[in-house]
């Protein structure tokens, strides 16, 4: 899942990268107005949208698996600084309502995630984080799940630091 994550998000800046390139063409012919900032020494893209969600959820704390329906939000944020260096800062927050099965209990079901990225001339630091939770009524215990990732690759290319944890609860 956790690679899944990286090269969605990889993937993502990829289009957001080429996104940055066509960016002053769309917008029209650049004017000399001082009014307009220049991009000369760094560049910021952000880009949204809204989707619909629907996913499958397990919930351990009674056993149910949750048919999800409802939106996810996605945020990207990449930022040129114009000498070599990229920044990726992305959210990706999803909500929405479902039946668990077999119970038949209604379900609130929240899933946040975020992803940065910082590639600077030499080495590269990106951390992603993830929270999901299950609210279920008030019957049921609520699942709450946990995760960090962060990796940093020195100039060389070999990871000098990562740290990995995952914890999850079930909690009334």
């Amino acid at each position: 899942m956790k690679l899944l994550a990286v090269v969605s998000a990889a993937t993502a800046a990829v289009f957001l990268m080429v996104g940055c390139d066509r960016a002053p063409n769309i917008a029209g012919p650049q004017s000399n107005s001082l009014s307009h900032p220049s991009f000369d020494a760094g560049h910021q893209t952000t880009n949204t949208m809204d989707l619909p969600w629907d996913t499958v959820e397990p919930d351990p704390c009674n056993h149910d698996m949750v048919t999800v329906s409802g939106v996810t939000h996605f945020l990207f944020i990449t930022t040129d600084d114009g000498s070599g260096g990229f920044h990726l800062s992305s959210r990706v927050n999803s909500t929405g309502s479902g039946v668990g099965f077999p119970s038949g209990f209604t379900y609130m079901v929240k899933d946040d995630f975020s992803y940065m990225e910082q590639d600077m001339t030499p080495g590269t630091t990106a951390r992603q984080v993830d929270d999901a939770y299950i609210l279920g009524p008030r019957s049921v215990d609520n699942y709450i799940r946990h995760m960090v990732f962060k990796m940093t690759i020195n100039a060389l290319g070999v990871p000098t630091v990562t740290f990995d944890n995952t914890s999850t609860k079930c909690v009334g």
